[in-house]
Formats: structure tokens, sequence, C-alpha cells
């Protein structure tokens, strides 16, 4: 079954945000009988809301999304974060970093989202005030690691190669975090 059939989408990003279906109806996680067939239903609608947020990220809010490390030997096995356009000039810099777990970039809890709003489990609020106040954003994506990823083998791994060649020459006084 693929996510569509499941007739989840976000009903406004100018209001609540809410995770609803064609109904209006909120998000509920037990729709089967089993709990095998209501997780998997979870993970596959979790990929889609992770797929929505870097879509919002790059084609709403203008965010680049840029290879960690900048040139991978193997693009296949790398990971990426995003950053506003201006984020290495910006004399102030806002850094976030995800959650552990099933979440990815741009998400705080994937739960907060499907539960309650994208606005109160994700990163969205959060870049956009930043950008209004010209601070130039940067959100790393920990989760999206593994062993044989260069640069990015585990969660302090990425976080320290994303910092390095982000801001490891960075003489601003002003770092976010």
């Amino acid at each position: 079954m693929s996510p569509t059939s499941w007739d989840y989408w976000f009903s406004s990003f100018t209001s609540s945000g809410v995770f609803v279906d064609k109904s209006l109806k909120k998000f509920e996680f037990s729709v089967f009988e089993t709990q095998t067939e209501n997780q998997d239903r979870y993970e596959q609608l979790g990929n889609e809301v992770t797929n929505f947020i870097y879509s919002f990220l790059t084609d709403n809010l203008k965010l680049d999304n840029i290879p960690v490390p900048s040139a991978p030997k193997n693009v296949e096995l790398s990971s990426f974060v995003f950053a506003s356009k201006d984020f290495k000039i910006s004399h102030k810099k806002l850094v976030l970093i995800n959650g552990s777990g099933a979440v990815r970039a741009g998400q705080w809890a994937r739960s907060i989202i499907m539960n309650n709003n994208l606005y109160e489990g994700s990163m969205i609020p959060y870049i956009q005030w930043a950008m209004e106040q010209k601070i130039g954003v940067l959100v790393m994506n920990t989760n999206e690691s593994g062993e044989n990823i260069e640069g990015s083998e585990d969660e302090i791994n990425h976080a320290t190669s994303v910092w390095q060649q982000f801001l490891g020459e960075t003489v601003d006084k002003s770092v976010l975090i």
C-alpha cells in the first residue's frame, strides 16, 4: 500500500499545519487490526513527512541541499545538510540539530508532526524566524549517517564534519545552536 492510498496530507501551512486525511480527520495511529500493519503504515507516512519537509525547506524556504563532505568520493554514500544561501557570509548563524531516532533534517520529532502539527514538530518556525532576522541557517542531518558514509559514520562524526566544513574557520561571535 502506498502512502497516498491512505489519503493523508498537511491541511495547511498558514494555520495549524495538522496532518489530516481527505475528510479532514486528524491522523490516527491505530487503523489496522495488527500492530505490525499500523507501524508499517506509520513508517511509510513518516517517510512521506520527511520528503515533504525536505521539499518545503528547498522550495518554500529556499535552503540549499549541500553534500557532506563537500566533494564526496561516492555521492550515494554521502550525507547532506540544508543551509541558507547567506550562511557562509552571515555574521550571525543558527545551527539546528535534529533529534535522535527516525527524525531527519528539519524535524524535532516526527510523532509530534504527525500527532499534533507541523509547526510544533518541525524546525520550520525557527528557520523562518532566523531568516526574518537575517541570521544564516544551517540544518544538520545527524541521523543520515552510517558506517559507510564518509564523514558521517555516526551522528558525532556527521556533526563534526559539518562543523568543520561550514564553521571550522569562523570568527563570528554569534553562533546559535
